[in-house]
């Protein structure tokens, strides 16, 4: 026997058409209407009050159809979430994993590496040593052949023990870290104007500044900005 069930079930139904034929025709009373004398102030003052109040109908029918469609979204989010979060962790471990042991099998390769360096170097210096020895007693042919083999003895390259696995490949990449902002921003402003774009205006606290001090607003390449916004009420 089946054990599966729909995890919801949903009704959505169709808005009334009216809403929208009434939009479109204020759209076009809109465009149209002129406003030439007091009058007509007031009577679009009142024009207002309808299309606030058709706007909050139109909301309100929207509302009532996408609130249950995202509650049942949010019900099936919280459904799968568990199952996503453990293998997002299951990822991240054992990728940790894998970069920890080839990291380490880098760092193994890096200094044996060195250690076949450092013995190519010395069986160099020992062949140029016979080399001299051999010159001194008048065997250039040897000491020519010696020098030769001591300019062919180079440690062969050590790789990392890491395996190549089939899909897993590894890349670097850089970040920078800020650890010193004044530092930062003058440098870009007594030597690297053409980096300016890096320091970053934070408008909200710019704004926050401006509807606090209005017009006393007194910082240097900032000015206060008035803009004059009109508001209606819809009918009650």
């Amino acid at each position: 026997m089946s054990t599966e069930s729909n995890l919801v079930a949903l009704t959505v139904p169709r808005p009334d058409e009216a809403l929208f034929k009434r939009s479109e025709q204020l759209l076009v009373y809109a465009t149209a209407r002129q406003i030439v004398s007091s009058e007509a102030a007031i009577a679009v003052g009142e024009d207002l009050k309808s299309i606030k109040s058709l706007a909050r109908e139109i909301e309100d029918k929207r509302t009532s159809i996408t609130g249950p469609i995202n509650q049942a979204l949010k019900e099936v989010n919280a459904f799968f979430k568990p199952a996503q979060e453990w293998l997002t962790q299951a990822e991240r471990t054992l990728k940790g994993k894998l970069l920890e042991f080839q990291a380490e099998q880098d760092r193994i390769a890096r200094e044996l590496q060195v250690r076949a360096d450092e013995q190519a170097r010395k069986e160099r210096e020992k062949l140029e040593a016979q080399a001299s020895k051999a010159e001194s007693k008048g065997k250039g042919e040897r000491a020519e052949e010696l020098r030769e083999q001591a300019q062919s003895k180079l440690a062969p390259i050590v790789s990392s023990a890491a395996p190549k696995i089939s899909g897993i490949s590894t890349r670097e990449t850089w970040k920078a870290e800020v650890t010193d902002k004044m530092a930062f921003v003058k440098h870009i402003i007594e030597a690297r104007p053409d980096l300016i774009a890096l320091v970053l205006i934070d408008q909200s606290a710019l704004n926050a500044q401006a509807r606090s001090l209005k017009d006393a607003l007194n910082l240097p390449g900032v000015k206060a900005v008035k803009e004059t916004i009109l508001a209606a009420r819809g009918n009650s």
